[in-house]
């Protein structure tokens, strides 16, 4: 979520910057539309609330704090990933278009961010591999003349 807001934030920076008038109501719709349908209810609660009430601010906070809600209601397996091929998954298509242009902060190669990085994974992956195997010790009694 924080991409997809910093995504849209940075949208209208630009817009703003050559010139073009961005109201909060323009913002808020961007920010909500193109959200997975679990953030249905959230929307609708956004519509009940007062013009005065529903500013940027609101918006972005409410948004952050239903995605920590959702995530910590739903095991690793619910969650989507951002490889979600789901046309109608804004939010995850802009996080692929962000990270075509980022440079990864482990390999800084460009297309993806460090939290998908493959060599971060292989980097990983051996790490386990030797702490498993740095745990596991190979006792033999024949070695073994009953003094340490």
């Amino acid at each position: 979520m924080e991409d997809w807001i910093g995504h849209i934030q940075s949208m209208v920076l630009r817009m703003e910057y050559t010139g073009i008038v961005v109201t909060d109501q323009d913002k808020i719709l961007a920010f909500t539309m193109g959200l997975p349908t679990t953030y249905e209810a959230v929307i609708i609660n956004f519509d009940a609330t007062s013009p005065d009430d529903l500013t940027v601010q609101h918006v972005i906070s409410r948004l952050l704090n239903e995605e920590t809600r959702q995530l910590s209601n739903t095991t690793t397996s619910d969650i989507p990933s951002p490889n979600d091929n789901d046309p109608n998954n804004v939010a995850f298509a802009a996080r692929r278009v962000a990270a075509s242009s980022q440079s990864c902060y482990f390999c800084d190669k460009k297309g993806h961010f460090k939290s998908d990085c493959p060599e971060r994974l292989r980097w990983e992956q051996s790490k386990k591999k030797a702490t498993e195997t740095a745990a596991t010790v190979d006792y033999d009694s024949d070695d073994y003349d009953g003094v340490w």
